[in-house]
């Protein structure tokens, strides 16, 4: 449902910014600033042939922080300089936890930020069953699982808490809702021609604590079922809402679906509720979605 409303219909929320006295960056904005900056840390310490084990690695990844930072400030002012400072401190704590994650767990890239279908690279073109579905993104790192590089490491950062979503108990693609491990394994094998061996979600941050979840590539075997079944209900224009109300936590289309509740707890929302009850009961278009969310059952 939220793709129809999203990319079918083409509605939007509304561009209605509210000024927050005590606060400057929001979630994405904290992430897109620490993804840069961990990007940027990794490149030049290597270039500057700085080893993470080094004080001066942290003290790099200090610098760069407060440097992209300010390069935000001028985009975005922060509604005060003890706000700005509060931030900031909180981002090196995260810096500092990227410091302590990768010198407990080595990061040999090849690759960082790989793009493909963004500016001049070109998408991936994945071969289904039905024809082929054109991929674009970017890989937030490329590792040498091998020293040799003949198989290859995925990781991807997440910076915001590894909460109940990302847990191993949600199974490998928590019933079609996480597919970013198995579409990354299948673009960046196409790209550099080499077997990946594993894909990691890593949470380098205070509020990650450090966790990983890691998907090895024979966990992921048969995906590519699992794709074409969720392309078959938008082909056929079923576009169903879910039947699990935390699903619209932090959907966009809340106030659309009439959902109670805040970014902490849903406490109802009639179209999950209404799913619900058609998925039980194993009925019509709704049999196609038993099956996708018992697809590793």
């Amino acid at each position: 449902m939220r793709y129809l409303y999203r990319y079918v219909l083409r509605v939007s929320p509304p561009e209605d910014p509210t000024y927050e006295p005590d606060a400057w960056l929001d979630p994405l904005g904290r992430g897109r600033l620490l993804h840069r900056t961990y990007e940027s840390l990794l490149r030049t310490a290597r270039e500057r042939g700085i080893e993470p084990e080094a004080a001066a690695f942290e003290s790099l990844g200090r610098n760069i922080l407060e440097a992209e930072a300010e390069q935000v400030a001028q985009e975005l002012p922060p509604p005060g300089e003890g706000v700005y400072a509060r931030e900031l401190e909180a981002l090196a704590g995260d810096v500092r936890c990227f410091v302590e994650h990768v010198r407990f767990h080595p990061a040999p890239w090849e690759d960082l930020e790989l793009a493909f279908g963004i500016g001049a690279e070109p998408p991936v073109a994945l071969e289904l069953i039905d024809g082929a579905v054109r991929l674009r993104g970017a890989v937030d790192r490329v590792d040498r699982a091998e020293p040799d590089g003949s198989t290859l490491r995925i990781v991807d950062y997440k910076t915001g808490r590894a909460g109940a979503h990302w847990s191993v108990s949600t199974g490998i693609y928590h019933g079609g809702r996480r597919l970013q491990h198995l579409l990354y394994t299948l673009a960046v094998e196409a790209i550099k021609g080499r077997p990946v061996e594993a894909m990691e979600y890593h949470f380098p941050t205070r509020r990650g604590e450090g966790s990983i979840l890691g998907f090895g590539r024979g966990d992921l075997a048969g995906g590519e079922t699992l794709l074409v079944a969720l392309l078959d209900t938008a082909k056929h224009g079923r576009f169903l809402p879910t039947e699990l109300q935390n699903d619209c936590q932090f959907c966009d289309y809340r106030s659309v679906c009439r959902v109670e509740g805040d970014s902490w707890r849903v406490r109802h929302s009639p179209p999950a509720a209404w799913a619900k009850a058609r998925l039980e009961e194993d009925t019509g278009v709704y049999e196609e979605l038993a099956r996708i969310r018992g697809f590793e059952d």
